[in-house]
């Protein structure tokens, strides 16, 4: 489909069926054929892959998946859009519709994963998608302030939690821009395409992400003051026992705490955790 047929396929469906995309599940539909095509490309799937698709929607994604001949896993939330998907990709044997939450939603044995991701759940599935690293590989686009903060690098303003725990467990990069105008109902930001690939030995471990979570958020409720004195405030240690854990690692005292690489937090929090 070109940019113009595929937005007035989208419409059509719609009005079809009544349905009113829903702000409260950041319900917007790519309409842009060649943004579509892009993805399809940049995944090069096999017929013996399975690939799972976060909120498959209307299924314009997931008929071009389904024609690489590989399983389809189309995962969406919305009852209404369910209906819509199962008539729409009712002719591929290989497409599997499926009614559920991805926050809840337990997958095994997938390949690659693909999303265009519900902003209001940005973070939670960004987290799930590095708790549960059972796949090998995920293209997923993102509102462009919230991929920016997935990539970031020390110091820069975007840099965060998030950032760390997604760098100590896998390899983040941005393979494209989105304007907005390729989505409908356009949002009111443009998108990036963001590549997520698992580590295979992470450095973080499963058993610390609940907690070094809870630590790196406490420690960027204040991220730019000094290292030292956050890190006394929300330990209660002395300080000169923590300038001796922060001195074992070459990490100066009057550091910023958005200046930490990843490695420097997670050598802090095996000193004080573990």
């Amino acid at each position: 489909m070109k940019v113009l047929k595929l937005k007035r396929w989208t419409k059509a469906l719609l009005n079809e069926y009544g349905i009113r995309p829903k702000k409260r599940l950041s319900q917007t539909f790519i309409v842009d054929d060649r943004i579509l095509e892009s993805i399809n490309r940049l995944l090069k799937m096999e017929s013996n892959e399975t690939i799972l698709e976060i909120g498959a929607g209307l299924g314009a994604l997931t008929r071009k998946l389904a024609e690489s001949g590989a399983y389809v896993l189309a995962l969406e939330i919305d009852d209404n859009l369910v209906k819509v998907l199962k008539k729409v990709i009712d002719k591929y044997a290989n497409v599997e519709v499926i009614k559920g939450d991805i926050l809840i939603f337990d997958w095994r044995n997938v390949d690659k994963i693909v999303s265009n991701i519900p902003y209001h759940i940005s973070s939670q599935i960004i987290i799930k998608l590095i708790k549960n690293m059972n796949y090998r590989t995920a293209f997923l686009l993102l509102q462009r302030e919230f991929a920016l903060r997935v990539v970031a690098k020390p110091g820069n303003r975007d840099y965060g939690r998030l950032t760390v725990i997604v760098s100590l467990r896998a390899n983040a990069r941005v393979l494209g821009f989105i304007p907005r105008r390729a989505f409908y109902p356009k949002p009111r930001v443009d998108s990036l395409l963001v590549e997520i690939n698992p580590l295979k030995t992470p450095f973080l471990k499963d058993e610390e992400i609940h907690a070094f979570e809870n630590f790196t958020r406490k420690l960027f409720s204040e991220r730019r003051k000094n290292i030292l004195k956050v890190l006394s405030k929300v330990t209660g240690m002395d300080k000169n026992d923590v300038k001796r854990i922060l001195q074992k690692h070459s990490i100066p005292p009057d550091k910023r705490v958005y200046m930490l690489t990843p490695m420097e937090f997670l050598a802090v929090f095996r000193e004080l955790y573990i």
